[in-house]
């Protein structure tokens, strides 16, 4: 092999792997279902957010309830097991908020987001995460 093959074939070897890493960490969402991530937080919130916060999601679940926190802020609520903390899903978008409002009840959505974890400095209690994107399934 000349050196000039080897020169360019490296050169696709450390594009690729550059191109991979972008395409992980801008737009690879791990899919997992949101009453896991319920679940995970109300175990154990410390190795909840180890594994979460800040991460980004896809979560995969049944629609709760759409409605407005402090009279102004509109949130989408999503089904989680009987006795764990529920996902409230904020939202960046505008058209995010329209698609979110359009759900029913039971509906199945896949959500992309990212997890804010349970911060006390909120007034709502549960697991917040910053959609970045809504899907009625």
């Amino acid at each position: 092999m000349t050196k000039g093959r080897l020169l360019f074939f490296s050169f696709l070897l450390v594009l690729s792997v550059v191109l991979a890493f972008i395409y992980y960490n801008n737009f690879y969402y791990p899919s997992m279902a949101a009453q896991d991530l319920a679940h995970a937080y109300t175990r154990d919130e410390i190795s909840a957010d180890k594994e979460f916060l800040n991460k980004r999601l896809n979560l995969l679940g049944e629609v709760k309830a759409y409605y407005s926190v402090m009279d102004s802020k509109p949130v989408l609520e999503l089904q989680t097991y009987h006795g764990d903390l529920p996902v409230i899903c904020f939202f960046l978008k505008n058209e995010d908020k329209y698609t979110a409002s359009q759900l029913r009840e039971g509906q199945d959505v896949s959500v992309k987001c990212r997890c804010l974890g349970t911060s006390p400095y909120s007034s709502v209690k549960g697991v917040k995460v910053e959609v970045d994107g809504i899907i009625p399934q």
